[in-house]
């Protein structure tokens, strides 16, 4: 405690683990905005603590996995007896690290900065967390979005510190990722989410608002989709929506629309009309439709590389550029602005530990890079202006002529 020393107890401790769990992210928004959206549903982590030292949630893209880790994370926080959690997700972990240790060390530090608390090494919080009763929990979203695959040696030095430390762990991760865990497979309590029940899926639309038959039979008990589909009911779509391909389509443009207007809105600066006269005040429908065509090429050739990389990272601005383009608007202003941070707020691709950023899910950038006839891997082109134009399907390759 701040008050007693340097020494930590237990209710030193709760601080720590309470604020790096309020500054944690999952996708593009915080832990406790993503665990809004959970339901209720048979096959997900209602009310169960974790007592295995290794619980691992399998489930395919999409499948609400996030959604059930970021539920039970802030439920132990705002407990009566609040119970120590930490997050990380695969993102976060460093091609150096040779544990969890590193990485969770790498997490406290930075919650003790923003705090203003002492710093703490994770083998002392998770002794003193034990020795009160309320062992740690580490909830490791995505490993398999680590940097780097993990090895043999990583993993069963994990292992060993969880059993050392007397703490537990929590993981999520896709089928394909579960292949990957080595020596966590043997030590690991697996579970599995699948589509939502009738009764789960019917709670979700009402959530979002979305009308009888405005999703097809195969997307009504996927929580990604429902997710999605509200989006889109919120702007004004009306539906229904045949297919999921139609669904990422259209949530893609409405999500390269944001983008649009943000950049827009953040160039500034008064624009004159060609003969001289002021713009009327308001949105500049063709500078947006400009911008979000340039927003959906982008995003196209961010996902292809992101694919190429293999495990949904795309590679920092010094190698491609690809997602962030300054803007098309006019002033130093317009051309300081940075896509990259509009991006992120709409949802297709989140920052990650270090440059570069990643897909918010597998499915969004299969799909975004699906929409694109481009050639895979091709890295956008430098350059001031509107940089990277990029054709789009439905879409004309340039923008009218002023």
């Amino acid at each position: 405690m701040p008050a007693f020393g340097r020494a930590l107890n237990l209710a030193g401790g709760l601080r720590l683990t309470a604020a790096q769990l309020d500054a944690a992210t999952a996708g593009p928004g915080r832990i406790t905005e993503l665990a809004a959206d959970r339901v209720d549903r048979p096959d997900g982590l209602s009310g169960e603590e974790p007592q295995d030292t290794l619980t691992v949630l399998l489930g395919d893209a999409g499948s609400g996995r996030s959604t059930e880790l970021a539920a039970l994370a802030v439920r132990r926080a705002g407990a009566a007896e609040p119970l120590p959690t930490l997050w990380l997700r695969g993102a976060d972990l460093a091609p150096g690290d040779g544990s969890l240790d590193d990485a969770l060390r790498r997490r406290l530090a930075a919650a003790a900065h923003r705090s203003g608390l002492p710093e703490a090494s994770p083998a002392e919080l998770a002794e003193r967390c034990a020795d009160g009763g309320r062992p740690l929990l580490v909830v490791l979203d995505g490993p398999e979005e680590a940097p780097l695959a993990l090895s043999a040696a990583w993993l069963a030095a994990g292992l060993e510190w969880l059993r050392a430390h007397r703490a537990r762990a929590l993981v999520a991760c896709r089928p394909d990722g579960w292949e990957q865990l080595g020596p966590w497979r043997t030590a690991a309590r697996a579970l599995w989410l699948g589509p939502l029940t009738d009764d789960a899926a019917a709670r979700a639309a009402r959530r979002y608002g979305l009308p009888e038959g405005f999703l097809g039979p195969a997307e009504r008990g996927h929580p990604l989709a429902l997710r999605l589909a509200g989006d889109l009911r919120a702007a004004g779509v009306h539906g229904p929506v045949a297919d999921r391909a139609e669904l990422f389509d259209g949530w893609l443009d409405l999500a390269c629309l944001t983008v649009a207007r943000r950049v827009a809105q953040a160039s500034g600066g008064q624009r004159r009309h060609r003969r001289g006269g002021p713009v009327p005040t308001g949105e500049d429908a063709r500078q947006v439709r400009r911008l979000a065509a340039v927003a959906a090429g982008r995003l196209h050739e961010a996902a292809r590389l992101m694919l190429g990389a293999g495990d949904g990272r795309c590679p920092p601005r010094s190698s491609t550029g690809c997602s962030r383009p300054r803007a098309a608007g006019r002033g130093p202003s317009a051309r300081s602005t940075c896509w990259s941070r509009r991006v992120p707020a709409t949802g297709p691709a989140t920052r990650r530990g270090g440059s570069g950023c990643r897909a918010c899910t597998w499915t969004s950038a299969r799909r975004c890079a699906s929409c694109s006839p481009r050639t895979a891997g091709r890295p956008a082109p430098p350059g001031p202006g509107p940089p990277g134009w990029r054709r789009c399907p439905r879409r004309r390759s340039r923008p009218p002529r002023a």
